[in-house]
Order: structure tokens, then sequence, then C-alpha cells
């Protein structure tokens, strides 16, 4: 959010307990819950006027101040239910962090209820992603049980997304690197592949080098230079 600090935008996030605390005991390494939610935030708004659907989702603003200006920016902090309040708002370019909020793409079309070529037209516009690691537990994937579950209509519409077995039904090794759906035993949605296609050359080959950028994150001048 600081490299965004002084440009018109605003970030969302999921409030909850993800933080621990690393401590020896015996002799090992172990790991406490950081319980920093329960006490006062002196930098966060609480928003009990900003509301969705689901009434008890409620927004935390935090202030972020930008360098050389007059105003700051937002990020919120949503106490539940991170993916579906995002993509409520209207007119904006979406800038994902990394592969955890991957559903807000599979939930905008959802909530657009149009047909799949305008869902996916205006969700390929709107929503860029920035991938911070290759390690393959850092990559999101959910069991393919689960996923119909909990959220039916996503799974339909991922399944729908899946062009890579429609395109390619008889090249398996082609399949197994790219398609959402895991080829594997047990299978997994691998949510991270709904836009996680900058790392291997198999993705430029099938979508085209104008959907790649490679940029090297700076830093902000308030916080390291200053």
């Amino acid at each position: 959010m600081d490299s965004l600090a002084s440009l018109s935008s605003l970030g969302y996030d999921l409030r909850y307990l993800c933080f621990f605390q690393q401590r020896l005991k015996d002799g090992y390494q172990v790991e406490f819950p950081d319980y920093w939610l329960h006490f006062d935030n002196s930098w966060e708004l609480p928003r009990l006027d900003v509301i969705v659907d689901v009434q008890f989702a409620v927004a935390n603003d935090v202030p972020i101040p930008g360098y050389g200006t007059k105003n700051c920016i937002n990020i919120r902090l949503w106490s539940m239910f991170f993916a579906s309040k995002n993509p409520k708002n209207r007119g904006v370019a979406i800038q994902l962090n990394d592969s955890h909020p991957t559903l807000d793409i599979v939930e905008l079309q959802r909530i657009l209820d149009l047909e799949l070529d305008e869902t996916w037209e205006i969700v390929t516009r709107m929503f860029a992603f920035t991938n911070h690691t290759i390690f393959p537990e850092a990559m999101e994937k959910w069991p393919i049980p689960m996923v119909p579950y909990l959220l039916p209509r996503h799974m339909q519409i991922i399944f729908d997304l899946n062009l890579v077995e429609k395109l390619f039904p008889d090249n398996r090794d082609l399949l197994a690197k790219l398609s959402i759906i895991e080829k594997a035993t047990p299978q997994f949605v691998r949510l991270v592949l709904v836009y996680w296609k900058m790392i291997f050359k198999d993705f430029v080959k099938f979508y085209g080098s104008e959907k790649f950028t490679n940029v090297t994150n700076g830093i902000t001048p308030r916080r390291w230079l200053h």
C-alpha cells in the first residue's frame, strides 16, 4: 500500500488472527498466536456504517498517508468473507496481491450473472496479479469435494473457465501443467491458476506474451529514503 499511497487507490484484506509469535520451549522453536485483535488499533477506524448483505461482515479502515500529499488512501480490513465483499465496488481496477484473494475473480463473474464470454472479458480487463513466490506450499489449491460443498456456483464457473481441457483434451502433459483442475489423486482446484500465469513459459504459449509484464517492485521514498 505504501507504493500506492500517492495514487487514487483502496486496499482490501481480511481482518483475522493471521500472525504468530515464535518462542523457544525445551530447546525447540514453537509458534503461539499473536492476539493483536484483542487490543485496540489506534490507526484503525471501525466502519459500522459500511455493511453488505451479510450484515456481520464489518469493515475496518486503516489510513495510509502518501509522500508529499495532503491526503491519504485507505486499506479496508473485512472481519470475514473477504472475497465476496470486494467486487461489490463499481468502476475499479483490482490488483490482486498473491494467491489468497483468487476467488474475487470468480465471485465477480457470479455477481455479474452474464454469459461466460462477457464476464471473462470484464474480469480480464479489471484484474491484475502480482506473484511473490513460486514455492508450491504458497500456491492456493482446495480439495475438489470441498469447493462445490461450500461454493457450488463458483465451482461451476471454475469448470467453465478450464479452457485448457476444452481446447487440448488429448494433450495430457499440457493439461497437467495448465489445468485449473489438478489432474492428480486426490484432485484439487488450483485456484491460483485462475490468474497465476506469470511464471512458466507454457502459460505464455497458451495466452500470448501480451498478457504478462515482469516488473521489479520499487521502494517508497517516504519510508526508506527520508
